[in-house]
């Protein structure tokens, strides 16, 4: 059996039983046994003439397909007064939105009426294709008025109503000019509880049954490749028999700076926080910053600048305030904008990350960053360590790559102080000297 409903765009077209759906009082799956002519002893005999409505049994959706509802021979509904299971009537003389149900129950209603239940299924677990809904979300229920003649029980003729809404969700990307997005995963959140649709092959159209809500904020998320977008609304009404189509505008959720693991290492780091794929350019409206380059065991971390800083002296360098609370390192932070220079905008916070604007960064915290990026490190002995980072800084996010001499904060004695070229570390005496500046963010 399915639903009934006074237009078109309600439940009852929308399901078909390619077999016939048991239910029971123990909810275990009732088997049909052929039932004697006269009640047995001490049970009572019940029929009922109940209706599906000839005007609503067709449902023409948007790609021209029509699904139809009808009733099957030996389709089963369950008899409660109140929370008292009574038994079940089995359909009979099915006539597409007609059928008598008529069946044995264990005890007679004490009060007048009864409620019948067809089906009794569980929502939180679907696939999002109408068929999946048509053969096992389909509930719905009726009430009629009962008189009772010794074993013999009438009830007045019923039209069930379904207790689900059907959603078809059309997934789209929150861009100014929309894209489909197609899902293998989605979750519908009603404000209670969680209804998880799992595809069966990536879909942009999901269709899900949820019974009626009032009111409720109502969260959706989906899972795109390795992405996750999300879509919130509040003040959602689903009303039961109703069928809506609603189209949604997803926003994807990117991992946060703070939250990064050596997992993570050459991903590019946006100013709003964000960590998008290495090598890859940002999405529009979003700044490049940096390349994650280290994360430590408590879950700081160093990103290098696609650029860089104003060209300094060592002695300059060493005479900047020195910063230890972000990576767990002595770094010496840039004093102002003009240290930073044209390149380089001020960031104390990437989104809600904080950080502790650009910095100069100490030898060992350069070659992590190099080894990190797939680079070997070495002194004055011909290993290249800096061809890969290169590759990140310089590859589709905008990056000037690393060249010429660079100065670390980290000096070997009074006289001496570490550099890395495109190619190697080594000690250069003259800290007088104004040689360039690759800085870095510490969180």
């Amino acid at each position: 059996m399915k639903k009934i409903l006074s237009n078109i765009y309600t439940l009852a077209a929308l399901f078909m039983m390619g077999a016939a759906t048991f239910t029971s009082c123990s909810g275990d799956d009732a088997v049909v046994e052929q039932k004697p002519e006269q009640p047995a002893n001490g049970k009572y005999t019940m029929t009922v003439q109940a209706s599906k409505g000839m005007d609503t049994r067709a449902l023409t959706i948007d790609d021209g397909a029509t699904l139809n509802a009808t009733w099957t021979d030996g389709e089963e509904v369950t008899v409660y007064e109140g929370e008292n299971c009574l038994g079940t009537l089995s359909a009979t003389n099915s006539d597409e939105a007609t059928c008598t149900l008529t069946g044995e129950l264990d005890d007679a209603p004490t009060g007048s009426e009864v409620t019948l239940k067809f089906n009794a299924p569980t929502y939180t677990e679907q696939e999002g294709t109408l068929d999946y809904i048509a053969s096992h979300c389909d509930y719905a229920t009726a009430t009629t008025t009962v008189t009772v003649s010794g074993k013999t029980i009438t009830g007045t003729d019923v039209e069930f109503t379904n207790q689900q809404a059907i959603v078809k969700y059309t997934l789209r990307d929150n861009a100014s000019t929309p894209a489909s997005l197609s899902a293998t995963g989605l979750v519908v959140n009603d404000g209670e509880n969680d209804y998880t649709i799992t595809l069966g092959s990536a879909a942009s159209e999901i269709y899900v049954a949820i019974p009626h809500i009032n009111d409720q904020t109502v969260t959706l998320t989906a899972t795109v490749g390795s992405d996750t977008y999300t879509y919130t609304k509040s003040n959602v009404t689903f009303r039961n028999g109703e069928y809506y189509e609603i189209a949604v505008k997803m926003t994807k959720q990117y991992k946060m700076a703070a939250a990064a693991t050596t997992a993570d290492y050459g991903m590019v780091v946006c100013a709003a926080g964000h960590l998008h794929t290495a090598k890859t350019a940002v999405p529009s409206g979003c700044t490049a910053v940096g390349i994650l380059g280290k994360v430590t065991s408590t879950g700081h971390g160093l990103i290098l600048a696609l650029q860089d800083a104003t060209a300094q002296t060592w002695n300059t360098i060493n005479g900047w305030s020195s910063v230890t609370t972000y990576a767990s390192t002595a770094l010496k932070l840039l004093p102002d904008n003009t240290a930073r220079g044209a390149n380089l905008t001020s960031y104390t916070t990437l989104g809600s990350t904080t950080v502790s604007n650009w910095a100069v960064a100490q030898k060992s915290d350069y070659e992590a960053i190099f080894a990190n990026l797939g680079s070997t490190t070495g002194d004055y002995d011909g290993k290249t360590f800096d061809a890969n980072v290169n590759a990140y800084i310089t590859t589709r996010v905008g990056g000037t790559a690393i060249s010429g001499g660079h100065w670390s904060a980290t000096a070997t004695n009074d006289d001496y102080a570490r550099i890395f070229r495109n190619d190697y570390w080594f000690n250069y005496q003259e800290k007088t000297t104004i040689l360039s500046v690759r800085p870095v963010l510490a969180f």
